[in-house]
């Protein structure tokens, strides 16, 4: 995502069915594990580190000031603009100035370039590129895991915010990566009246899990109510207000690519909210 002078580097995402030629299996485990710490130690001695290690990665040029920067949307689209947001995000927290954002690239600016352009090259499923080459986008959870990694590249010296540019091919090698939101359930619980209360500590929550790449929570909706989505049930079983929080909570995870589950163990039909519906009891 990236362009200096007429050198153009994307954050390219993408996100396939097949695999690329990369994971054919043709490499030995241990070469993977030692490139994995390889490129584990280059990001430390730099002061970064991106979750998960990236398979592949180069840092090909010293890093860029933040004031030789330019961010590029070509379109602005729901997704670029969470993307946008990321970046800027960390930026901020590292008490940097924001990136000017513009439609095209600048001359003699290096160019961070978040493109929703096609690509028909395959990558494996939740796969992303970052490249000095235009080739564009696919998937937008491929878009999402390109900006993280991008996210995490920029650190601070003692002159200010820096960019680490780097290439990396990286992709998913479990499809659900679920976190367990058990652990929020005594908060969740004393905060069930409130549900403002309850969205706003949950965001930074939600977002640490998007920045590892985590694309699934487990169990967190209220007690009684997880199965209140249930195949089972014809109707849902829940009060409004509980119902409101819930979904609130759902269409923010929605925005980060993050999925929901609930694993039950109970023995059908003795649920209170369940005891009258004819299919629990068959």
């Amino acid at each position: 995502m990236v362009q200096e002078n007429r050198h153009l580097f994307l954050i390219l995402l993408l996100a396939g069915a097949l695999a690329i030629p990369l994971t054919s299996g043709a490499e030995a485990p241990q070469k993977i594990s030692e490139r994995l710490m390889s490129n584990y130690q280059a990001m430390t001695a730099r002061d970064i580190l991106v979750s998960s290690i990236p398979k592949y990665l180069s840092f090909y040029r010293e890093s860029v000031r933040l004031e030789q920067m330019a961010l590029v949307v070509p379109k602005n689209t729901e997704y670029t603009a969470i993307a946008e947001d990321e970046l800027k995000s960390r930026i901020a927290k590292l008490g940097g100035r924001q990136l000017t954002v513009v439609p095209d690239v600048i001359s003699g600016k290096y160019n961070l370039i978040i493109n929703a352009a096609f690509l028909k090259e395959k990558l494996s499923a939740q796969g992303y590129r970052l490249i000095r080459e235009k080739q564009g986008l696919r998937e937008r959870t491929g878009l999402l895991y390109a900006v993280v990694t991008a996210h995490g590249l920029f650190s601070k010296d003692k002159d200010g915010v820096i960019f680490h540019a780097a290439e990396v091919t990286d992709w998913s090698d479990i499809i659900n990566c679920s976190a367990n939101a058990s652990e929020r359930m005594y908060y969740r619980e004393l905060h069930r009246e409130d549900s403002k209360c309850l969205f706003e500590a949950s965001v930074p929550w939600i977002k640490n899990l998007f920045r590892h790449k985590i694309n699934t929570v487990v169990h967190h909706t209220w007690i009684p109510f997880q199965d209140c989505f249930s195949p089972f049930r014809q109707t849902l079983d829940i009060p409004p207000k509980y119902l409101k929080s819930i979904s609130e909570l759902n269409a923010y995870m929605d925005t980060q690519g993050i999925k929901r589950s609930v694993s039950m163990s109970i023995k059908l039909g003795t649920i209170a909210q369940n005891r009258k519906n004819p299919a629990m009891k068959n």
